[in-house]
């Protein structure tokens, strides 16, 4: 072989007269054979004589052969180079077809990267390559070569891939006052525990050692932490790793990441103090976003809990034409990034000064009081407010109490009321209310209107009547907007009545019924202030009926019972 002799021992069969000799060569696997290997057996009775017989066995050496296009088994391959494995194995001339090639790395096949221009060369060579290096490159990469024409299967070489690198370290969004921040860095690779990391900040190259706490080698990862109290103002910091060998330096990664401080720098409006009507403009300005860093700002303008604008690019809400509705407490929220709790915040008072009311209403029974009341909307009143009915003033005393909440900050809202006990028709008017705002001496006015309210009257036109005659039920009452009446019917619901007119509800009959007979009840209910007033009237259809009926079909011999029933009023 390779022109050196080798001597094997023969070994004779007496049954079957065969002598056989075998001889065991291991391939070098280190190299791809570009020639055959030419083996010849001879044989003969007498070493060293001329051979009788003489055969030649011809073998092909198939072997993969890997390399890497920048390799570093020790440490390493760089994030974000380009790297590129080159598979070349053995295409003897005497095959009918090249090898088939396929890469896996680990046991996943891999599709894309993969050149196989040079697959039927001889040797054959298939390239696979990784444009740009990431932690999720490192692996195991087999290539693997299958000669089906000779039924070879599973020749493959492999290649082991680190990737060194840092985990990329984020940026940190701090909002201004917030207690501390941490920067976390990390690395990969072939590391050892004793790699040294360092911060630093661009303000000042001096290490830092206050807030730093190793993360412990883990696998082919170590890290570090970096807690930063009280920060106050835009920096970079960068964490670096330096790996050495014999005290020399082999290499260093860094990766570098920055504080931003922000927030809110001021909310504002452009009418501090409106009038229903005014032009108002509400502006929220923060902090701007330092050059070079992409951060989108989301800025949201509530009205309490109601979002009145959202936007990544405006900052202001604008009312055209204020209402009172638009009096209260605003608030901004600026969304730095897309992490929530980077959300800075800030209330502004925005007062539409207004005085709000609503017509009073008491029962005219005088079982009842009549509550007056005015809401005055905007910033604070100076003193109490102030009632008058037809220019005349109503002070507190005997039937009449005044009183002036204090200004609900919540609402930015004053509620006056003017309560007068045992309501008589004499009190109906329209009061005037009227307060003093601290803020710029301003007095508005608004005004109540006090009427009576009640039912009137519940009565049918024929409370007694025969079958198939005719009356009417009519429930009279004080009509308002929140008045619902309802009937009942021996205490039943009963819905057939019908509204004529605003304060009228009628029931009527044209044929009357047995079935008519009852007590009716109208009630009405003019909201929560008032207890339900109610009328009740008993209307008698008469109607004598004979049970069990008209004719009776009866055996002679028993007892007969005839009964008749008499329906409407007490019958003498």
């Amino acid at each position: 072989y390779a022109g050196n002799d080798l001597l094997a021992t023969p070994s004779y069969n007496s049954q079957t007269k065969q002598t056989t000799v075998t001889l065991s060569v291991t391939a070098a696997l280190d190299s791809i054979r570009s020639y055959d290997a030419y083996f010849q057996a001879s044989a003969s009775e007498c070493p060293g004589t001329q051979p009788e017989v003489t055969t030649v066995a011809v073998v092909e050496i198939m072997n993969v052969n890997m390399t890497a296009s920048n390799p570093d088994t020790t440490y390493g391959v760089d994030t974000g180079e380009t790297l590129t494995l080159t598979c070349q194995f053995s295409n003897p001339s005497s095959l009918t077809s090249a090898g088939t090639v396929s890469w896996t790395k680990g046991t996943t096949a891999v599709s894309s990267g993969i050149d196989s221009t040079g697959v039927t060369l001889s040797p054959g060579i298939s390239k696979l390559t990784i444009a740009s290096t990431s932690s999720t490159d490192t692996g195991v990469y087999t290539c693997n070569v299958d000669y089906s024409s000779v039924s070879v299967t599973g020749v493959s070489g492999t290649y082991s891939v680190t990737v060194r690198g840092a985990t990329d370290m984020q940026d940190n969004v701090v909002l201004t006052g917030a207690a501390n921040t941490v920067f976390s860095c990390s690395f990969f690779g072939i590391l050892t525990t004793s790699n040294v990391i360092t911060w630093t900040k661009s303000s000042d190259s001096t290490p830092i050692t206050s807030g730093v706490t190793p993360v412990a080698l883990s696998g082919e990862t170590i890290g570090s932490t970096l807690t930063i109290t009280s920060p106050s103002t835009n920096d970079e910091y960068t964490c670096a790793l330096v790996a050495s060998e014999s005290g020399q330096q082999k290499f260093t990664l860094q990766d570098t990441a920055r504080i931003i401080m922000m927030q809110i720098t001021s909310f504002t409006s452009s009418e501090a103090t409106a009038a229903v009507g005014d032009a108002i403009t509400l502006t929220c300005e923060s902090s701007a976003v330092p050059q070079g860093i992409s951060l989108e700002k989301t800025t949201k303008i509530k009205l309490g809990s109601v979002e009145k604008m959202s936007s990544t690019t405006a900052n202001t809400y604008t009312i055209s034409s204020a209402l009172s509705t638009d009096n209260g407490v605003y608030t901004c929220e600026v969304q730095f990034g897309s992490d929530a709790a980077n959300t800075d915040t800030e209330t502004l008072n925005q007062y539409v000064r207004h005085v709000a009311n609503t017509n009073a209403f008491a029962l005219s029974d005088g079982s009842s009081s009549a509550v007056l009341t005015c809401v005055f909307y905007g910033d604070a009143l100076s003193s109490g407010v102030t009632w008058t009915l037809a220019s005349t003033a109503v002070t507190a005393g005997g039937r009449f109490s005044l009183n002036t909440d204090s200004h609900d900050t919540a609402t930015l809202t004053t509620t006056a009321t003017l309560t007068i006990s045992s309501y008589i028709t004499s009190d109906n008017g329209i009061y005037t209310c009227a307060g003093t705002y601290s803020t710029g001496g301003v007095t508005l006015s608004g005004e109540v209107t006090l009427s009576g309210v009640g039912l009137d009257s519940f009565s049918s036109t024929s409370p007694t009547v025969n079958k198939d005659g005719t009356f009417t039920l009519s429930c009279v009452y004080t009509h308002t907007d929140t008045a619902v009446v309802t009937w009942t019917k021996n205490g039943n619901a009963f819905t057939d009545m019908t509204e004529q007119s605003n304060g009228v509800h009628t029931f009527e009959r044209t044929a009357a019924v047995i079935e008519d007979n009852g007590a009716y009840v109208c009630q009405v209910n003019y909201g929560t202030d008032f207890e339900l007033v109610s009328s009740s009237v008993t209307q008698y259809v008469r109607e004598v009926e004979l049970v069990p009926g008209a004719t009776v079909y009866h055996a002679g011999t028993a007892t007969l019972s005839l009964t008749c029933k008499f329906w409407g009023d007490e019958s003498t």
